[in-house]
């Protein structure tokens, strides 16, 4: 049997440790923290410290300069926010949007979905969306906690048949999977 796998990145801006965890019986890396020696992984991680803690990645996402390069080419009637609402609802983008600069923009829009856990291959069921604040061509800030892209696909494959083609856009994962 092989040993879990690991990888020491350089740490966070704030001095945190970045330690990449990798199963052998998974393709899955583990995203988490360190708490008193012990790795908590981030799905452990509930609560307002997680939401917390997603938000802040989400801003921190958002001032990285390549993505302010690409948000400064937009006025803000042409800046929507698309948020797959499974945990990537923690990000708050219209509050990480504004804390990196960008004071105001067009709307947000919301896309719910579900995995279904059946035997053999997981699947999604695609149960809301609320398009009524995204722009039909301009920038997408879009947030997800991807994984296999279960939610993401059906969501673009959805936009794109009602017509929604954006100029570009700014794909973030704050707490990937």
């Amino acid at each position: 049997m092989d040993a879990i796998q690991t990888h020491h990145l350089s740490p966070t801006t704030h001095q945190q440790p970045i330690i990449l965890f990798q199963s052998p019986f998974s393709r899955s890396i583990n995203v988490g923290f360190v708490k008193n020696k012990t790795f908590i992984p981030g799905r452990l991680h509930f609560g307002v410290p997680r939401m917390l803690a997603t938000h802040e990645a989400a801003v921190q996402s958002l001032q990285i300069s390549d993505a302010q390069a690409i948000l400064k080419k937009y006025k803000p009637e042409e800046i929507s926010t698309l948020v797959l609402m499974r945990e990537a609802v923690a990000c708050n983008l219209p509050v990480a949007l504004s804390r990196a600069g960008i004071k105001s923009h067009f709307g947000d829009a919301f896309i719910g979905s579900m995995h279904i856990k059946d035997k053999g291959k997981i699947t999604t069921d695609y149960r809301y969306e609320n398009t009524e604040g995204l722009v039909k061509d301009g920038l997408w800030i879009v947030s997800d906690s991807i994984c296999m892209g279960r939610s993401f696909i059906p969501t673009f494959t959805s936009l794109l048949s009602k017509g929604f083609h954006p100029k570009e856009m700014l794909f973030i994962c704050p707490i990937a999977s």
